[in-house]
């Protein structure tokens, strides 16, 4: 009888400690984000951006001053970057988006250019760009 209450316990452990062992690639995957976003005209515009603690959310706020630069964590899967929403008085509008210290996206409206301006994404594992070649950023 206690042969199997020792085998028991192995396997308890053993399987506790596999389970430790797959929650590590987890934090590894873990990105650093640099969100900016920059326009002129009006004193303030809403963005929306991810809704930290949780990226797996959006929300909307409004940001002033002409510049607004977030900082933060994430996982694959969650959103990451930030999508500028110009009214009527806005006369330019970027954002630019980087990961792990990498500009990764970036995108800008002259004055007259009405194109949606967005840096909102979702991260992917290996984070990786596949959008418009005119905001891909050329290697040097």
């Amino acid at each position: 009888m206690s042969t199997r209450i020792l085998v028991a316990a192995v396997a308890t452990a053993a399987a506790l400690a596999g389970g430790v062992a797959l929650a590590a690639p987890a934090q590894a995957a873990m990105s650093r984000i640099v969100s900016k976003v920059y326009w002129s005209g009006p004193a303030c515009i809403p963005v929306m951006s991810p809704n930290y603690p949780s990226g797996h959310y959006t929300q909307m706020s409004m940001v002033c001053g002409g510049y607004s630069t977030a900082t933060y964590n994430a996982f694959p899967g969650e959103y990451i970057g930030a999508d500028p929403m110009p009214n009527d008085a806005t006369v330019t509008l970027g954002c630019a988006l980087y990961v792990d210290g990498n500009l990764a996206y970036q995108d800008y409206a002259r004055d007259g250019d009405h194109h949606d301006v967005n840096c909102l994404r979702v991260l992917t594992a290996p984070y990786s760009y596949n959008g418009p070649a005119q905001n891909r950023v050329q290697a040097r």
